[in-house]
């Protein structure tokens, strides 16, 4: 059995662009409080200040709190923070594997890997937030084989 959760360098590169415009706004602050709207200003950059930081918590918990684990016949997806839910997708359904990284996950070392497969609920799912050194993609392949050769399924292609 192999359990990935999404790296946290996954955060990153989806908040990168907040966490840039959050260091700008603080590092501009102190230039424009002058006269008398300056507590006005240091309201204002003091809520947006708070709630960007609220924001970005509640992203890392929910990018945090998703779970895949691979086992001998199944690929579990656990996800949730307060309402928890589980997806399975039987290993012998897989027919295709993706991997991807867009410019941010390359710059912080994650990728994607997208799955296909023909189940019904799940038929591509994402597992982001996957260091760049693990190699699951061989590691879901062995056991999608074995799960199928258990399983008496073979495909048959029209070429």
């Amino acid at each position: 059995m192999m359990k990935v959760r999404p790296d946290y360098r996954q955060f990153l590169a989806e908040t990168f662009g907040w966490l840039v415009l959050f260091c700008i706004a603080i590092a501009l602050s102190p230039f424009l409080v002058r006269g008398e709207c300056g507590m006005a200003v240091n309201l204002a950059n003091a809520a947006l200040s708070i709630s960007l930081i609220v924001f970005l918590l509640a992203k890392y918990i929910v990018i945090r709190s998703v779970c895949w684990i691979v086992d001998e016949e199944t690929l579990c997806t656990k996800k949730g923070v307060f309402a928890k839910r589980t997806d399975y997708i039987e290993l012998y359904r897989v027919v295709d594997y993706t991997e991807k990284q867009t410019f941010l996950q390359s710059f912080f070392g994650v990728k994607t890997i997208t799955i296909i497969s023909t189940d019904k609920t799940d038929a591509i799912l994402d597992i982001y937030g996957v260091p760049n050194r693990l190699d699951l993609i061989r590691h879901i392949r062995k056991k999608v084989e074995i799960s199928k050769r258990n399983k008496h399924i073979y495909e048959i292609t029209n070429n």
